[in-house]
């Protein structure tokens, strides 16, 4: 329980809480107790209101709640809040862990700080804390050179007073480390007892909302800062944030403060750990002190004289950070409903539109799966579509091409660009594809490396490219080639979410070539669906989409028979009911019929398929036939002469010098 929930399971029994703390001494009238004060005394300076619990002795101007009136009667927090739980007979929450810690008390090799001028000097002039606060939380010296922060335990030591746990150590000086960078020595004595430290001194201080609470920072000299301003309530994490032994060494002494204001370093790893923290303190127990961007932290903005009192008073409540209210986010909602339906949004597969849309679109931060057997198309499909991607809609994209050259992959991209093979002797080809050069620079990056490759280094890369040059889609073909075991469940799950935690951080769309399974041979007669990707199922159930690409074995064998019989016989099934009645009998017949079909009828059956197994948004399915020209590598949805997506340079360079329209 908090303190404020513990509080509350007092003031339901007022009248039973005052019976045990003052033996049925003092009196009730007009709905408040009145006694002479906390010790139990005649008289009526100490009064309780009964409808809450709240008190105040009008002797010594102390007030309070009830469970601090509790603890005042015990004489400490600690002991307070155990009697509380005892009297309402609640079992007292325990740590997270609960175990010995083992540790060692300091050997005392510091001196007073005022026998060090040195770092004296730099805390009080560089610094800027006032000796008086660094005479209050005991700051000492070695050896003219170090700042000394000692810690001390929160139980008492056998002569009443808390014992020396813990010294830290940091350098006044800083010096070049191996990266170049100036760092601080720092380093902390053998097996020290990780408690807040400060806490010695600290004295309670309640908000406007009435509730006591602590101020913890990431650094001593932050939190000496934050005392100099003339708060009494504040402490340092003792180590720095990679430790964080302090959570579980002080949890009893947080538990007497309603409310935690965590003021750590307004960097990266000082938010990480401050989120951390929160999660075991208890985010509805915690605040966070925000500065503004241009200071890291307390000292800094002491040092360049920022009133840093207007951020302490304003911490916002914790939430994490994944954790938004509806208001947050209801006008993004709003303006993407002014762009229509999801399923309209993106662009379209290989720009298909119209008649020859698949209805399929590539939107951000979406993964595809694109699969199908060997040799049947996927990774040339892919690689289309990268080409599209680039010149007609000006994306920049990454890709890890580990089963082909980079060099070979550009090749195809060239063809499929210009929509015509290369010729090294017609300079005006030669011309346009050199252009290309222009075209793809900047927009294209390889992960340039073939073969198996590590799956977190090539994800690395892909982040990288995204987060320094922009690019938009990040084409990993294919998984099977990483050192990640895809057919077991623990390497398929590694990689399904550290992909989607990726593609989620950077928005980019993630498309991947898994292959289907090889299975009895027989299986090339049928399309692969999504149960039929290599490896675990975690492919298919965290995709969002996925596409199965199948080349018909049947078109060659159409085709072979049409240019040795001069006609493809198909056998069809026919039903001609009769014209009167409606029927099959008397007139009426069905049944299979051999039909001939002429080359040019067999030109127009699809050579390949594409199937969307899968697509998250909008949830559209579906089958749709496709062709492909041999000599251009491009996959088209109606038979005839592909469109070039680079079609200014075509223009330019190609059909000036060719007769015919594309």
């Amino acid at each position: 329980m908090t303190p404020k929930e513990l509080n509350t399971a007092l003031c339901s029994k007022v009248e039973r809480v005052l019976a045990w703390l003052f033996k049925g001494a003092g009196t009730l009238k007009s709905g408040r107790f009145s006694i002479g004060n906390i010790e139990g005394d005649d008289g009526d300076s100490l009064y309780v209101y009964l409808n809450n619990g709240a008190w105040k002795d009008s002797a010594t101007d102390q007030k309070g709640d009830l469970l601090e009136l509790v603890c005042i009667k015990f004489g400490s927090k600690a002991a307070g809040i155990d009697a509380a739980y005892s009297f309402l007979g609640i079992s007292k929450p325990m740590k997270e862990k609960k175990r010995v810690t083992e540790w060692r008390k300091p050997k005392r090799d510091w001196t007073q700080l005022t026998e060090n001028p040195e770092v004296l000097k730099y805390l009080t002039k560089e610094r800027k804390i006032p000796e008086s606060i660094l005479k209050k939380y005991g700051v000492r010296a070695k050896d003219d050179e170090f700042m000394t922060f000692i810690t001390y335990t929160h139980e008492l030591g056998p002569d009443g007073k808390p014992l020396v746990c813990g010294s830290n150590y940091i350098s006044i000086e800083r010096t070049l480390d191996k990266h170049g960078k100036l760092k601080k020595t720092v380093f902390q004595q053998e097996k020290p007892l990780a408690t807040l430290w400060g806490h010695t001194v600290v004295e309670t201080r309640k908000n406007a909302d009435g509730k006591s609470f602590l101020i913890i920072t990431e650094g001593q000299i932050d939190a000496m800062s934050v005392a100099s301003l003339g708060y009494s309530n504040v402490v340092s994490i003792p180590f720095g944030v990679s430790a964080d032994g302090w959570i579980e060494n002080s949890w009893e002494y947080m538990l007497g403060f309603d409310e935690v204001y965590l003021f750590f370093d307004n960097d990266k790893a000082g938010r990480d750990a401050c989120e951390a923290a929160a999660k075991r303190i208890g985010f509805e127990r915690c605040r966070r002190v925000e500065l503004p961007g241009q200071y890291n932290d307390a000292n800094q903005a002491l040092l360049d004289g920022y009133d840093i009192n207007p951020c302490i008073e304003a911490a916002k409540e914790f939430k994490p950070s994944k954790l938004v209210e509806v208001s947050e986010i209801f006008d993004e909602s709003l303006r993407r409903l002014s762009l229509g339906g999801r399923e309209d949004q993106g662009i379209p597969f290989l720009d298909w539109e119209g008649d020859e849309s698949i209805r399929f679109r590539i939107r951000p931060k979406e993964m595809t799966l694109y699969t199908g057997w060997p040799g049947d198309g996927k990774s040339n499909a892919l690689y289309q579509e990268t080409t599209d991607l680039v010149c007609c809609h000006r994306k920049k994209l990454v890709i890890a091409s580990l089963e082909e050259d980079a060099e070979d992959i550009l090749g195809i991209m060239a063809f499929h660009a210009l929509a015509t093979q290369y010729d090294p002797t017609k300079n005006h080809v030669i011309k346009a594809f050199k252009a290309l050069k222009e075209l793809f620079r900047g927009h294209i990056y390889f992960y340039y490396h073939r073969n198996r490759a590590p799956f977190k280094e090539v994800l690395q890369h892909a982040e990288f490219t995204i987060r320094k040059h922009g690019a938009e889609h990040f084409i990993m073909d294919s998984v099977a080639k990483t050192d990640l075991d895809i057919e077991d469940n623990k390497d398929a799950n590694q990689f399904v979410s550290m992909m989607t935690n990726s593609m989620n951080e950077t928005g980019a769309h993630y498309h991947i070539v898994a292959h289907a399974r090889k299975g009895d041979g027989k299986n090339k007669w049928a399309m692969p669906g999504l149960n039929e990707v290599k490896g675990s199922n975690q492919f298919g159930i965290e995709t969002f989409n996925c596409l199965s690409f199948w080349r018909d074995p049947r078109k060659v064998e159409m085709l072979q028979e049409v240019r040795e019989k001069g006609f493809y016989t198909k056998r069809e099934w026919q039903e001609t009911p009769d014209s009167k009645t409606g029927g099959f009998l008397n007139k009426g017949t069905r049944g299979f019929k051999d039909v001939e079909m002429s080359e040019e009828e067999v030109q127009l059956v699809p050579d390949s398929y594409i199937e969307v197994c899968k697509q998250k948004v909008g949830g559209q399915k579906g089958r749709y036939g496709t062709f492909f020209d041999p000599t251009t590598y491009r996959l088209m949805r109606s038979f005839g002469k592909p469109k070039p997506y680079a079609k200014d340079i075509y223009e330019e360079y190609i059909q000036k010098h060719e007769d015919g329209d594309f």
